[in-house]
C-alpha cells in the first residue's frame, strides 16, 4: 500500500544519507601535495567506492550494498586491530597462525623450520 511505499521511501532516504556521508572520506584532504591524501587506506576506499556504486533502488543494488557494507566492516575492524597492536606482537600472532594451519601454504623446508618456532 500507500504506508509501505512511504517507509520504503524514509528507509532509502535513510540509506543514501548514511552512504553520501560515508562518500566525504573519499574527498582528498586539503592541503595538495603529492600522493595519496585520503584519510583512508587504499583497501578502504575500494570497499567504500564499491558501497557507493550501489543502485539501492533495485533489489541486487540492495544486496550488493548489504555485502559491501559488510566488507567495508570487517576492513575497519581489521585496520583498527592492526593499529593497536605492537609489531613484535604483529609477528608472534602471525607465526602463530602459520603453525595452528599445519604451515599448509609453505614449502616443505620453510614447513620444517616454522615447526622448530
Amino acid at each position: 500500500g500507500v504506508s509501505g511505499a512511504v517507509e520504503y521511501r524514509e528507509y532509502y532516504q535513510d540509506a543514501m544519507g548514511c552512504i553520501e556521508e560515508l562518500a566525504l572520506y573519499l574527498k582528498p584532504f586539503s592541503g595538495g601535495g603529492a600522493g595519496n591524501n585520503s584519510p583512508l587506506s587504499r583497501p578502504m576506499q575500494r570497499k567504500l567506492v564499491t558501497l557507493v556504486n550501489c543502485q539501492l533502488i533495485e533489489d541486487e543494488g540492495r544486496a550488493r550494498a548489504m555485502r559491501a557494507a559488510r566488507s567495508l566492516g570487517e576492513r575497519t575492524v581489521t585496520e583498527l586491530i592492526l593499529q593497536h597492536q605492537n609489531p613484535q606482537q604483529l609477528s608472534q600472532n602471525l607465526w602463530a597462525a602459520v603453525r595452528a594451519r599445519g604451515c599448509q601454504f609453505l614449502g616443505p623446508a620453510m614447513q620444517e623450520e616454522t615447526l622448530k618456532l
